[in-house]
């Protein structure tokens, strides 16, 4: 994307396969390669609609998350209010967990 959240997630997510034992990311379904695949990445969004919003979040508990980071701007989810309702969400349903929020604008 133009604002270089998809390069600094690629590069974050990376990192932390090197250092922690299980990190996924739960991203838009895109051509996502056999390799991202294999290393955690879940292409399982449309358009991150309200419609879809119970699926992420039982796909987020199945892998039971220590930490849920969340970035943002926006337009990386089409302008799509529903992505600004998955923190609220998830602190619902997954109490113990982290939840943290990076928005860049």
């Amino acid at each position: 994307m133009e604002d270089g959240i998809s390069d600094y997630t690629r590069i974050l997510f990376f990192a932390l396969r090197q250092r922690l034992k299980s990190v996924f990311l739960v991203t838009t379904k895109t051509s996502i390669s056999k390799e991202e695949i294999e290393c955690g990445v879940l292409g399982v969004v449309e358009k991150w609609s309200f419609r879809e919003l119970p699926d992420i979040v039982k796909r987020i508990q199945k892998v039971k998350p220590a930490i849920v980071h969340i970035q943002y701007p926006d337009n990386a989810y089409g302008r799509r209010p529903a992505a600004n309702f998955l923190p609220i969400v998830l602190r619902i349903v997954l109490p113990k967990a982290k939840i943290i929020s990076t928005i860049i604008q």
